[in-house]
């Protein structure tokens, strides 16, 4: 196990072929009590690969008590993946983007007095609500493409910004808000949630209502119609 490795004498910050430490690793897999084990031997909590830092993976599979112990050691709640297709996407966009609503309350919350980062105070809540990947999609974004309701619901409770534009995930032509997202995907649920959350129906950008009738969903155009 974990202790017999640190009693060998094994490297903290060795790293697989993919470039994840142990913590990574770790994280990944929820396994708390080495997470802690591994922190208390030193192990680095903001370690990162162009991907992911540990918080990032914690936050992406939902395993909310990693991310707790993770947020009280030091990470960094801002932490951006530095390449790829997400590359700029936080912890909270991660989970979000999952559908993991415990992680998403506790990055929500203001951070512990242990974490270095704790004297911003909620400047963490304004910078993890706004905070977008490269093509803008904040975390409100994903809930909504993804049909989140839960976590789509507290986002906008954390007053995250619904008239946020972004660039498609599928390089669609147009820039889309939060609205035209769910409606591409059909989720009438999150449009009303959305359009009963004061969002603009008639926006600057690719609407909701052409985003409906393009892609056939009829219970979409239902819900818009209704709040006419």
């Amino acid at each position: 196990g974990v202790e017999q490795l640190l009693q060998a004498g094994a490297i903290l910050e060795s790293r697989t072929s993919t470039g994840s430490t142990a913590l990574m690793l770790a994280a990944q897999a929820g396994e708390l009590p080495t997470v802690e084990r591994l922190l208390q031997a030193g192990a680095s909590v903001n370690s990162d690969t162009a991907l992911h830092t540990p918080l990032h993976l914690a936050a992406t599979f939902g395993h909310v008590s990693v991310v707790e112990l993770l947020l009280q050691s030091g990470a960094k709640i801002d932490a951006r993946q530095i390449a790829g297709e997400n590359q700029g996407a936080t912890a909270l966009w991660k989970a979000s983007n999952a559908g993991h609503l415990a992680v998403v309350e506790t990055l929500l919350q203001p951070l512990p007095p242990s974490n270095p980062h704790y004297r911003y105070g909620r400047e963490h809540l304004e910078i993890a609500c706004s905070s977008g990947e490269q093509n803008g999609r904040t975390a409100l974004h994903q809930a909504a493409q993804q049909g989140h309701l839960l976590v789509l619901a507290r986002l906008i409770t954390a007053k995250a910004n619904i008239e946020a534009q972004c660039a498609d995930a599928e390089h669609k032509p147009g820039m889309y808000r939060a609205l035209s997202l769910a409606s591409y995907k059909g989720h009438g649920a999150a449009v009303r949630m959305l359009l009963a959350a004061g969002a603009d129906r008639r926006p600057d950008g690719v609407s909701p209502e052409k985003v409906a009738r393009d892609y056939n969903r009829p219970e979409v155009l239902a819900v818009i119609s209704a709040f006419s």
